[in-house]
């Protein structure tokens, strides 16, 4: 059973929405029937939407309004998209009353960070002082054993790429970070007593192609979307 899975949008500056491609081709060669979603102003909006759902991944895209984790916005924070944020903050409290698999992806994880309780570093360079440059590299990650993402991926060490220039800070209460970077930044989250919520700070999907452990992660996705389906997940 293919298993349908939402996705969260980008807003363009004419005011359309748009995905990349490598997402949704990520999800159907995975198995996957991908779906893009709308922008929702309110959680009962939300969960309309989950109910044709099987799963549900957080996109990446632009920075989150610090004010939404208590901060005041530093000079070097980068845009930001209000009816985003809004948005996705409705269907993370939806997810709360439908539990869906869920993937985060780059702003995905902090999304799912900061929704949850937790912080970011607005820009990684000026606050964190990193020896990586994360907005455009590939580097290796070390990754927690026993954790979610250390069996999805099989293996201690891996090289990811990076484009980001925000990160974890504080993770949330709950959130269990399963990777990190050579210079300290988280790179994975799980959330615990769960097998079926896992975030990564890279871009799997970009990857997909030619990368065997990007692949895992988005086979991992669609077959927990999948049993979930088969046993018509709904709490």
């Amino acid at each position: 059973m293919r298993p349908t899975i939402g996705l969260t949008c980008s807003m363009l500056e004419n005011s359309r929405l748009a995905v990349n491609l490598t997402y949704l081709n990520a999800l159907r060669a995975s198995g996957a029937l991908p779906v893009t979603l709308p922008y929702v102003e309110t959680a009962e909006e939300a969960e309309l939407y989950l109910e044709g759902l099987d799963g549900f991944l957080f996109t990446g895209g632009a920075d989150i309004d610090p004010a939404e984790y208590g901060e005041q916005r530093d000079e070097k924070c980068g845009e930001v998209c209000a009816p985003r944020d809004l948005s996705e903050k409705c269907f993370f409290e939806a997810l709360k009353n439908k539990r869906l698999p869920t993937l985060g992806i780059c702003r995905g994880i902090q999304t799912l960070n900061v929704f949850a309780g937790g912080t970011l570093w607005q820009d990684i360079p000026s606050q964190y002082g990193a020896d990586i440059v994360h907005a455009s590299a590939e580097h290796d990650i070390d990754i927690v054993p026993g954790t979610l993402f250390a069996q999805v991926i099989g293996k201690e060490r891996i090289k990811v790429n990076s484009y980001h220039h925000q990160a974890i800070k504080t993770p949330a209460p709950g959130y269990v970070v399963c990777a990190r970077a050579p210079d300290g930044i988280p790179e994975a989250i799980c959330a615990e007593s769960r097998d079926d919520f896992l975030a990564v700070q890279y871009h799997p999907e970009m990857m997909f192609g030619r990368d065997e452990n990007a692949r895992a992660v988005f086979d991992w996705f669609t077959r927990v979307c999948a049993d979930g389906k088969q046993k018509g997940r709904c709490v």
